[in-house]
């Protein structure tokens, strides 16, 4: 998984920034040894997220939207011949939550 983040504008106390989540695409174990096998390949799978910090003062205002496109989570191990609750997502890799909002801020003392 590569995931990538960098500052797009700095001017004078905001930042924006875009990170990139891209994961390639698989396909089944199975289909190594059983060419014919009916569980479907996943396609690679991007995510973007947006942030932005503002910095004035003692105080520092912080927002963001992670996956800014709302892209859905592909079902991993999907067998369309399997009609029950199998096809699954890996939520260790992929996003199931769809997209959120957050908005923070810090005071310093």
């Amino acid at each position: 998984m590569a995931c990538e983040q960098h500052p797009l504008i700095r001017l004078n106390g905001l930042t924006l920034g875009l990170g990139w989540i891209h994961l390639p695409s698989i396909k089944d174990a199975s289909a190594a040894t059983n060419p014919t096998t009916k569980i479907l390949p996943v396609p690679s799978y991007d995510l973007f997220n947006l942030m932005a910090t503002y910095g004035f003062d003692r105080y520092t205002v912080r927002a963001g939207i992670d996956n800014l496109l709302d892209k859905e989570a592909p079902a991993v191990g999907a067998n369309p011949a399997v009609t029950t609750s199998s096809n699954v997502t890996n939520t260790g890799f992929y996003d199931t939550l769809g997209r959120r909002f957050y908005v923070g801020g810090k005071v310093s003392f």
